[in-house]
């Protein structure tokens, strides 16, 4: 009887933790894949996708796996003001940060470009993952 009531103890602590957890609001941010081709007259080029931050307080990070011949600006345009948020980042493998302290609801497209022209042939490609 007493072994019954322990593990009945401790399936109720364990049901107990479960709903605990998935109560928590997400804390991790969603990963996103992003690609696009940079102009080769080294314009910005503002993407038409609109992104939606899910969550207050989120951070926009970014990393590229593939990136063009000629160094690459990357940085977010609130899509609703036009205003740049956080930073603008030279493009590379590392996981950096454009912007933090972001609000849930906010919309947002990214904008790219080459740090100066190249030819038309050149490699203007890149991909990467975005996290928001």
């Amino acid at each position: 009887m007493k072994a019954i009531l322990h593990k009945v103890a401790a399936l109720a602590l364990l049901a107990s933790i479960a709903t605990a957890v998935l109560a928590l609001p997400a804390i991790a941010a969603s990963k996103h894949s992003i690609a696009g081709t940079c102009r080769n007259d080294a314009q910005w080029y503002v993407s038409t996708t609109d992104r939606t931050v899910a969550s207050n307080n989120t951070s926009i990070q970014a990393s590229f796996h593939d990136l063009c011949v000629k160094p690459m600006q990357f940085k977010l345009i609130n899509a609703k003001t036009g205003g740049q948020l956080g930073r603008t980042i030279t493009a590379s493998g590392d996981v950096q940060t454009l912007a933090t302290a972001v609000k849930a609801g906010t919309v947002f497209n990214n904008a790219f470009r080459l740090t100066s022209s190249c030819y038309s042939w050149q490699d203007r490609n890149f991909a990467g993952s975005e996290w928001y």
